[in-house]
């Protein structure tokens, strides 16, 4: 598929869904601004691994270079994974540094969303991938949960002022979030759950199963070194 095939389906996809389930923003124009990006399946507790290697730039028709085969197995031997699950912002900046340097500027963003998000706009209409954890709902939008469904995905782009564009490794589709759902549920991560709290044998687990260090009120902003291939439109 070329670049910009994938670029007219990424936004008839949205426009539609903007429409379908955001219909009291439809009284006036917005810009929406987006980075296509290849959709990934995750295959067990991999979805962070599965954003970062989503933020591959999509060229046309060639293969995607960072595996996530590839991107496994390092994080396994550096001790930040058993099976795939990545509990630390820690540990993802330093995945996305290994593999994605030459591409982006990374910066590991040590406080909320909420607090700024001015900041979080700017950086999305410079074109900026954001990568966070949330907590997921049935639905897979942000939601409130104390970290029990703790999901990562990428932030690839922004409609209007108030709502992001995400992609994530449970859905073929873009998803459209209120910004501000977004920053609360990430504010939100507390604990594992508690059935893995405890679980060291099989999860890379922090400390008690305190997500509040690790993952809350945080965020990884991949600034593209190159300019990159943008989608603009008004709805």
């Amino acid at each position: 598929m070329s670049w910009f095939t994938a670029a007219e389906e990424a936004l008839a996809e949205i426009k539609k869904t903007w429409r379908t389930y955001y219909p009291c923003h439809q009284t006036r124009l917005v810009e929406c601004r987006i980075t296509p990006l290849k959709a990934m399946k995750q295959i067990g507790p991999t979805c962070g691994l599965v954003a970062l290697c989503m933020a591959e730039p999509l060229m046309d028709l060639n293969e995607s270079q960072t595996t996530i085969d590839l991107m496994y197995k390092e994080a396994k031997k550096r001790g930040f994974t058993k099976l795939g699950e990545m509990f630390f912002m820690s540990y993802m900046y330093e995945m996305a540094d290994l593999f994605l340097a030459d591409t982006y500027t990374i910066c590991h963003v040590n406080q909320s969303m909420s607090k700024d998000t001015s900041l979080v706009k700017k950086l999305l209409k410079e074109d900026c991938l954001l990568i966070v954890c949330y907590d997921d709902d049935k639905n897979m939008m942000p939601t409130v949960n104390q970290g029990h469904t703790a999901h990562w995905a990428i932030i690839c782009g922004i409609i209007g002022e108030d709502h992001v564009i995400a992609r994530h490794g449970k859905k073929s589709k873009y998803g459209i979030w209120s910004l501000a759902d977004l920053a609360a549920s990430n504010d939100g991560l507390i604990e594992v759950k508690h059935a893995l709290a405890f679980d060291s044998d099989q999860y890379v687990i922090p400390e008690n199963g305190d997500l509040q260090k690790t993952l809350a009120s945080q965020f990884m902003v991949l600034k593209p070194k190159t300019t990159p291939k943008v989608v603009r439109a008004m709805f």
